[in-house]
């Protein structure tokens, strides 16, 4: 009676090439894109020292005088702060689709080869077939074996999938944050203005619209600041974790499929 062929390179589980393609799968450059939002909210809060400083160092006499000036390129400063924020964006978000891109171009390389691989050994089982029990072992194997492999990498895709859109819809809120918390310093900076406006045209004391101007401008960066630190807070270390989990029982539960498609056939094989 002939003995089971043995077939390391197929028949033993690589574990080294699933965690491989496992990483292939999930890999992407999440911490980049969500730190660039944080980076991006800093850099607005960097026009702020300008107006202040402008101001501080104007005499109480000269305020209404020099506050159209002064704020005025605030304003633009702050435009050409946005508008880099948003350049960065669009790049960071282009740069993640064809990292994407190219990843799953990589693990459709990776599986075709896998494919070919196993259809040789699959030859090469069936070469050494002589009986019928054999030649039914190799086919009740090569159908185990497809269907441990088939759930694998649809368990493997969905981890995949789920991982990129909870990724997605975190970056998408971590950059509405931002542009929220943008916004409300942005309009925070021209009320005070408006209002240190109105106060000027209305007469009021130069030293006191001064010292309300500058108040406002301090509550605005206190906000800011408050906001900046809410964004820096979240994170994604629930959906890393979620995709990891997912990963290892689509690995484990492959592995207790493969394990018992070899022991089945060595089994037949020996009838």
């Amino acid at each position: 009676m002939k003995k089971p062929l043995q077939s390391s390179r197929f028949t033993t589980p690589n574990r080294q090439k699933l965690v491989i393609l496992a990483n292939l799968i999930t890999q992407m450059n999440s911490k980049k894109t969500l730190s660039f939002a944080f980076a991006a909210a800093l850099a607005m809060q960097a026009v702020l020292p300008a107006i202040a400083l402008a101001q501080t160092t104007e005499t109480d006499r000269m305020f209404c005088t020099r506050l159209t000036g002064a704020t005025a390129k605030v304003d633009q400063r702050m435009q050409e702060r946005k508008g880099q924020i948003d350049a960065k964006v669009s790049e960071r978000q282009q740069k993640l689709a064809e990292n994407r891109s190219a990843r799953d171009a990589k693990l459709k390389e990776v599986r075709d080869r896998w494919i070919e691989n196993r259809n040789k050994e699959y030859a090469a089982l069936e070469s050494k077939a002589t009986t019928d029990a054999q030649k039914q072992a190799v086919v009740a194997y090569k159908r185990a074996m497809e269907a441990a492999i088939a759930a694998r990498k649809a368990a493997m895709d969905a981890a995949k999938s789920a991982f990129r859109k909870s990724m997605d819809e975190a970056i998408a809120a971590r950059k509405a944050a931002v542009s929220s918390a943008v916004t409300a310093f942005t309009n925070a900076v021209k009320a005070a203005k408006a209002k240190a406006v109105q106060d000027c045209a209305a007469g009021v004391s130069p030293q006191t619209i001064k010292t309300t101007f500058q108040a406002s401008m301090k509550a605005a960066q206190d906000a800011f600041a408050a906001a900046r630190a809410a964004i820096e807070k979240r994170n994604v270390a629930a959906i890393i974790t979620a995709r990891k989990q997912a990963m290892e029982k689509a690995l484990a539960d492959f592995k207790a499929a493969a394990e018992k498609a070899r022991t089945d056939f060595k089994a037949a094989w020996g009838k």
